[in-house]
């Protein structure tokens, strides 16, 4: 009779084997900003609507991306801030623009609102996340926001850096924390699961989501084709949906 050990390792393999092979009959391997999952899933089944064709995608923050696609030759797109792809020498060949990232701050349901900056020092505020300032977007913003608002010092006790923006907006529907800036598409996306939000049009360094294409895969057809739908009518109105 196998141990429990063996039968963990024999699991994990064919677990591994399924995902690979998921992943290599995919026609095209793109990945994202976390913070854009919602609008990205969209346009990519959209995309396989009309094409046919698979596109197989992963998420999370600016940091986890960018390696990701440094690791893989098969990764062919990225999808995130123009700075940051801007900073990963080489990697990237070419971008295309999709839009203009707005960073915002939400509150969780039964939690006061947030409609100001001094809002933030209220009291019963007590607990206030924003992603990881150096490997996310809208971390950085955040903390570039509060800066710029002089909050630093007088809420730095109640400020708590998370991963990515999908882990604020958790910690937001679950109530772990009383408010957290994310962006505006995941603000949208997450609808009636949180208290609110305030869009914060300033403080913060603009930010540009683009297509980054991978270098070596210029000439992709696949990569070319997805290139083209998303400067579709029907990407586009995706996109704004969401805030985009």
């Amino acid at each position: 009779m196998k141990s429990m050990k063996q039968l963990f390792i024999i699991a994990l393999s064919v677990f591994a084997l399924s995902a690979s092979s998921l992943v290599y009959a995919a026609d095209l391997l793109i990945v994202s900003g976390g913070g854009y999952k919602k609008p990205m899933q969209q346009v990519i089944q959209a995309y396989q609507t009309v094409s046919g064709k698979q596109v197989d995608a992963s998420y999370g923050n600016m940091r986890q991306i960018t390696a990701q696609a440094q690791a893989s030759s098969k990764i062919a797109l990225a999808i995130g801030d123009e700075k940051f792809f801007g900073q990963s020498g080489k990697l990237f060949a070419a971008t295309q623009p999709i839009g203009t990232g707005k960073l915002v701050i939400a509150w969780a349901q039964g939690r006061p609102q947030i409609k100001n900056a001094q809002d933030l020092t209220n009291p019963a505020i007590t607990r206030i996340g924003h992603p990881h300032a150096k490997k996310a977007i809208y971390g950085r913003a955040a903390v570039e926001w509060l800066q710029s608002n002089h909050l630093t010092d007088a809420i730095s006790e109640t400020v708590m850096q998370l991963s990515t923006v999908p882990q604020v907006s958790s910690y937001l529907v679950a109530r772990e924390i009383d408010a957290g800036f994310i962006n505006l598409t995941d603000a949208i996306g997450l609808g009636d699961r949180i208290g609110g939000y305030t869009l914060l049009e300033s403080g913060y360094e603009r930010i540009k989501i683009v297509a980054a294409t991978v270098a070596g895969h210029e000439q992709d057809a696949e990569l070319q084709a997805f290139l083209q739908f998303l400067q579709s009518e029907q990407a586009k109105e995706i996109f704004t949906r969401y805030g985009l």
